[in-house]
């Protein structure tokens, strides 16, 4: 007779926030500023560099682009990423199937059971039950900044014409506290489909305004005790969606269409990313769902338990720029070949300095001859003074 074994899929949530730091060039010395500097061509390059004061003007005028202070795309504390919905269905079979397993243990297909003892017919049926037989668990909580609000474990039975979902509120719940979903499929036909979503939400305000890009990761590692390949059996298909909220209102709300999705894709090699650039959001969240294909197969009774592994990364396209804030610095300027007259200058900004350059000097030489004596902070002497 056959038995009803279940699979049990583990997803494991990696979620990091990309925290690429650039190899940053130590501007140590007061005679150096460190620099954010904006390379050319279409695929913009951030990279951060150290200028003495004489040579500031090739960049802060030669590239109005370029600003004081080093490029910064960590976003450690300014995005949380999390699990924050997950979706199960099993939808009815169109006819049923048969299997004898009279002299075959993995059964043989046939028309129908006819006088066999040891026959079985699943699905097709108006009120089949595959449905009841997948399941999956869970833990959630109600979403906040902290992410520390506390769980409570559910179980969830899949839909049958609908996807059933943990989440009624899309980004306004935690779940997987533990980091897994497990579903739980024990129908006899093949036929689920399920999926986890990852949100992520742009915590500061200042960043809502710079665009973003995502790279997520699923892969699959089996269970070691099974023998059978369970994506090439149930023949599971892949496909990811991206959502974004890009309302100026205070709440989150997502709408109903993608703004960028794939196609199914066939899901074999257990490994599939997604990378793409987001718009101006104050979040989004990428939705990997999973479909098995074969319907016209009995789920085989080794299909035990596999794991799917999600990472998602988000970074910033652009750079948060931080050096747009005021900058001191002593001018030392020379009045002589051997006498020199310090002024503390201070401005409030780059643009401010930027200006200031300009108006007081007429090109890079200029400059030069006269400012590439100055150091960071304030004089230590006012008025006529030697240089350092």
């Amino acid at each position: 007779m056959k038995k009803t074994f279940y699979l049990l899929i583990f997803v494991l949530i990696n979620m990091n926030a990309l925290l690429a730091q650039q190899n940053r060039p130590a501007c140590d010395k007061l005679t150096h500023v460190p620099i954010c500097h904006v390379g050319a061509g279409a695929s913009t390059n951030y990279v951060t560099v150290c200028s003495d004061f004489g040579s500031l003007w090739g960049h802060l005028v030669q590239h109005p682009g370029d600003y004081i202070g080093e490029c910064v795309t960590s976003i450690d504390d300014k995005v949380n990423i999390y699990a924050c919905n997950a979706g199960l269905v099993h939808g009815p079979h169109s006819q049923d199937m048969c299997f004898d397993y009279e002299d075959n243990i993995s059964g043989v297909l046939v028309q129908s059971c006819g006088d066999s003892s040891n026959c079985k017919c699943v699905g097709g049926s108006e009120n089949e039950t595959q449905h009841l037989r997948d399941y999956f668990n869970y833990a959630i909580a109600d979403y906040n900044d902290q992410l520390n609000a506390p769980f409570v474990s559910k179980a969830l039975k899949a839909g049958k014409y609908s996807m059933n979902e943990a989440s009624d509120h899309q980004g306004h719940h935690v779940i997987a506290n533990d980091k897994h979903v497990s579903f739980n499929l024990g129908s006899s036909r093949i036929g689920s489909e399920y999926f986890v979503d990852i949100c992520w939400r742009i915590l500061d305000e200042n960043l809502r305004d710079l665009r973003f890009k995502v790279n997520a990761t699923i892969s699959v590692i089996e269970n070691l005790f099974t023998d059978i390949d369970y994506l090439n059996t149930a023949e599971v298909d892949l496909k990811w969606e991206v959502y974004c909220d890009s309302s100026s209102n205070n709440s989150l709300s997502f709408p109903q269409n993608p703004i960028i999705e794939s196609n199914y894709m066939p899901f074999t090699t257990g490994l599939a990313t997604a990378q793409t650039d987001l718009p101006k959001s104050k979040g989004c969240y990428i939705r990997f769902q999973m479909l098995e294909n074969e319907w016209d197969f009995l789920r085989p009774h080794d299909l035990k338990q596999v794991t799917l592994q999600t990472d998602v990364d988000v970074d910033l396209k652009d750079p948060l720029i931080a050096g747009d804030e005021p900058i001191t610095f002593c001018h030392v300027e020379p009045v002589s070949n051997k006498d020199f007259k310090c002024t503390t200058r201070s401005f409030p900004n780059t643009e401010a300095l930027r200006i200031w350059m300009q108006l007081g000097h007429n090109d890079h030489r200029t400059w030069r001859q006269n400012n590439q004596h100055n150091y960071r902070g304030q004089c230590v002497t006012e008025g006529p003074c030697s240089k350092r």
